[in-house]
């Protein structure tokens, strides 16, 4: 019977991933999620260098602890990006999509976890009397 060989990320010095770039202290790699909070700010529409609109939105959400964590969101679909326009600052979302894990330090110097979302979903009730 053979034994089934799991992936290994391939390091190839202190702090690097793969195509050796740094890591941070940790290998780079996107988890599909669920992410729940509050809107923080507006919603912010761009265009990149070939003329494709894209959105960029950050969500402010609590972990089982109680600590504020930030998810920068990014969207591309025309849909999800103008639901995103439709909402407020502090609004409630829901958003699905593709994780990216990182570390950031504040002002004080205190290591502070984040995420970066691909968002692919904006879950959410519709609004009632308001017609569709």
């Amino acid at each position: 019977m053979r034994r089934r060989q799991t992936p290994h990320a391939v390091m190839t010095g202190p702090g690097r991933g793969r195509n050796n770039t740094p890591t941070m202290g940790m290998e780079t790699f996107m988890i599909d999620g669920l992410v729940a909070g509050r809107l923080y700010g507006e919603a912010e529409r761009r265009t990149d260098k070939a003329g494709k609109a894209y959105t960029l939105a950050k969500v402010r959400a609590s972990t089982a602890e109680g600590e504020v964590l930030f998810i920068n969101v990014i969207a591309f679909d025309e849909d999800l990006c103008a639901s995103l326009h439709q909402l407020r600052d502090g609004d409630s979302v829901a958003l699905s999509g593709s994780l990216n894990p990182r570390v950031w330090t504040d002002k004080q110097g205190n290591a502070r976890p984040a995420l970066d979302m691909v968002a692919h979903r904006l879950i959410g009730l519709p609004i009632s009397g308001v017609e569709q």
